[in-house]
């Protein structure tokens, strides 16, 4: 970034836009509006920048690339407007004063650790169309992740470090009945009757939880891989069938 050609377009623009793409906004500070001739949000375009508060990301915008504002920690606010479709990995992550974020039905993947060490932040309320779900949180970060359970059209889901109760559980997938890949790693989980309705689902990474009991998995029809190590799982054999992959059954806690 320290390049002459970038701070002779920061002087005559704090925001640095080619062909249509938004490639740098380091210089911004307070309020950003983003130009409607954008298209996409560059890979790390805002990040570290610690003077920006606010943003708006227009319509015409598909995609808020990975890093695009990670560690932005003034940043309080970001409206989304309906149009964007994907955002990328760790996009917001380590921004510790974000609190509101406007999420569209049109976004269809969330990419991993988006909002990790987003400890202030309520979100998920109105992405309601998601398809991919991918979250890494700080261990011990208290989450809510209550409207989780309005995201019906997820195809795959990944969340880790967080506390998932049962009753979170049960919430998730009644309405999950199009989910083919599960993650719920290091979640302090220790009941996952829940998961006996999954009829889709095809690949389940439970490892690091406090699991004993994985009689509710052995009659999914579509499961093919299971990654179960660091529970307290007694007897796997329960799970095997023919196609079936397990991985982890001797490694579990004592």
């Amino acid at each position: 970034r320290d390049t002459a050609w970038l701070k002779a377009k920061q002087e005559a623009d704090p925001l640095v836009i080619v062909n249509n793409i938004l490639i740098d906004g380091t210089a911004c500070t307070g309020r950003v509006t983003i130009p409607d001739s954008v298209t996409s949000i560059g890979d790390l375009a805002f990040s570290n920048c610690r003077t920006v508060t606010d943003v708006r990301v227009p319509a015409n915008v598909k995609s808020i690339g990975q890093s695009a504002f990670y560690n932005c920690s003034s940043l309080d606010y970001i409206n989304i407007a309906d149009g964007v479709e994907s955002i990328g990995v760790q996009a917001f992550g380590n921004c510790n004063a974000l609190t509101r974020i406007t999420i569209p039905d049109s976004v269809k993947t969330i990419g991993g650790s988006t909002f990790f060490s987003c400890e202030n932040l309520d979100f998920l309320r109105e992405a309601v169309n998601l398809t991919l779900l991918d979250m890494t949180f700080e261990p011990e970060t208290e989450v809510d992740l209550t409207a989780i359970e309005n995201l019906k059209k997820l195809w795959i889901c990944r969340i880790s470090n967080a506390t998932v109760t049962t009753g979170q559980l049960e919430n998730w997938t009644s309405n999950w009945s199009e989910l083919s890949a599960l993650n719920l790693v290091n979640d302090k989980l220790t009941d996952i009757s829940p998961l006996r309705n999954l009829s889709s689902l095809q690949e389940l990474d439970i490892r690091d939880n406090e699991i004993t009991d994985v009689s509710p998995l052995k009659d999914l029809p579509a499961l093919k891989t299971i990654s179960l190590s660091g529970n307290r799982i007694a007897d796997t054999s329960i799970l095997e069938a023919p196609g079936r992959t397990i991985f982890g059954a001797d490694q579990q806690k004592e």
